[in-house]
């Protein structure tokens, strides 16, 4: 009996600890929105000879007071818990918006931004309205975002998240599925999402082009946008082999540290 209580106790206290590390972070985060302490980085997406840069995805970061940059793994999580994720994601889009006019005035004339998404935002109707609202702020055509939501998110509620995509689409901006082979989607409503284009998951992509299964999927999943008529972007592409394995099979949009690592629009700007 001595130990079950004990045990409970054990329990109670790392719930109540990890209860209070979350609640810890959550003030942090709501600080770091006003402080301005986050910053975005972006990883270029290159068309399939690699030569061209055709997209850029927003990667959010946190650099704390002290200097120490909190992984997007270790906060989102925390930021959906409390909902905070949408205030965030909406700091995202509108300084992903102001990054690319600049971009778009110092020469990268037509390059898009994809942005991801997280469920509470895609469940709002209101959402369309709001964005164009943003970027027309920043004098950027609807057209040039990107927005990227997982399969899994449009599985879980698509009464709810289809008419929202379905409106975004209608305003002209894209949409691609995030993480695609993950959600086990059904093809027949897969068929019927307004989407414009795939992101293979690197998990496919990483044992190219030798393990077999891998091949298989990424082969389907490259057979499925040409045949939908969908660009398909192939994400954690590290290797040539890897890279040569796309190419031969049509994949028309490549990112992954073999062409670039993430950059600041500093970075970027210097590229042209």
């Amino acid at each position: 009996m001595v130990t079950v209580l004990n045990g409970s106790a054990e329990t109670l206290a790392a719930q109540r600890s990890a209860l209070a590390r979350q609640l810890t972070m959550e003030a942090e985060l709501h600080h770091a929105l006003v402080s301005h302490e986050f910053f975005l980085e972006y990883q270029p997406i290159f068309d399939r000879d690699a030569e061209h840069m055709v997209a850029i995805e927003a990667l959010i970061r946190w650099r704390k007071p002290n200097g120490e940059v909190v992984r997007p793994d270790v906060f989102i999580p925390v930021a959906e818990q409390s909902r905070l994720i949408v205030q965030i994601g909406r700091w995202v889009v509108t300084q992903a918006g102001h990054d690319l006019a600049q971009l778009h005035r110092a020469g990268f004339t037509d390059l898009q931004v994809n942005v991801n998404m997280a469920a509470p935002e895609f469940v709002n109707a209101s959402l369309p309205s709001e964005l164009m609202t943003v970027m027309a702020a920043c004098g950027v055509a609807p057209r040039h975002l990107c927005l990227e939501l997982t399969e899994g998110l449009v599985m879980k509620q698509p009464d709810k998240v289809i008419p929202v995509m379905a409106a975004l689409r209608q305003q002209g901006f894209k949409i691609s599925l995030d993480d695609f082979g993950m959600g086990h989607s059904s093809l027949s409503r897969m068929k019927k999402l307004p989407i414009s284009s795939l992101k293979i998951d690197r998990s496919f992509v990483s044992g190219l082009p030798h393990d077999r299964g891998d091949a298989a999927i990424v082969r389907t999943i490259l057979d499925l946008g040409r045949h939908m008529q969908l660009q398909v972007i192939a994400e954690g592409v590290e290797t040539d082999a890897q890279l040569i394995f796309l190419r031969q099979f049509g994949c028309s949009l490549i990112q992954g540290f073999l062409l670039s690592r993430p950059k600041t629009v500093a970075e970027l700007m210097a590229l042209h």
